[in-house]
């Protein structure tokens, strides 16, 4: 921290050397240039952040997946056993967390892209689950 210290002290030192206010102001001028494309930057790190989280953090594990969905298909035969109802139990509730945490992601990338959390979903083609 004390770098950064002695390099704003350096350049506010140079700043008064300047003579002319045209030079300070072209001077400016690149720093809004410069500050703006780091905020472009860093909210683009933050989108693809949340993004990453959404994908593949907060969704269940493929082979979870895929004995939800053979469980599920089960028990829409009534050839579900009493143990695997557990299991399918285990894993709604798992989903039903992680959805939870989707729900809270898309609302922070909804924040950071500035529109509503519906345009959002829609324009990630989000589709609801139908389970049962």
């Amino acid at each position: 921290m004390e770098i950064i210290t002695q390099i704003r002290h350096d350049i506010v030192k140079m700043l008064f050397d300047v003579s002319d206010v045209q030079s300070l102001l072209s001077i400016r001028e690149q720093l809004e240039a410069t500050l703006a494309t780091r905020k472009k930057w860093e909210l683009k790190q933050q989108e693809s952040s949340l993004m990453l989280k959404l994908n593949t953090e907060y969704v269940l594990a493929v082979e979870d997946w895929q004995r939800f969905v053979m469980l599920k298909d089960k028990k829409e035969t009534n050839a579900i056993s009493d143990q695997e109802q557990l299991e399918l139990n285990q894993l709604i509730q798992e989903e039903e967390q992680l959805r939870l945490k989707r729900i809270e992601v898309l609302g922070e990338l909804s924040k950071l892209k500035k529109v509503p959390l519906m345009e959002l979903v829609k324009t990630l083609n989000i589709q609801p689950m139908r389970h049962g």
